[in-house]
């Protein structure tokens, strides 16, 4: 997946990254699940296992 051309365009991936990184003490499936939150009609692949939740 190629970033669109512009200043401060990351790939989505790298944004995910950075947001886990950030919010660290939320833990990763928490930040996935605040970024995928309102994209209940797209098909969201559900990840499990990565967290005690």
């Amino acid at each position: 997946m190629r970033p669109s051309s512009g200043c401060g365009s990351f790939p989505p991936r790298v944004v995910l990254l950075l947001a886990a990184a950030l919010f660290e003490e939320c833990g990763y499936l928490a930040v996935w699940r605040t970024f995928t939150a309102a994209l209940e009609a797209i098909p969201v692949p559900k990840i499990t296992g990565l967290d005690a939740e």
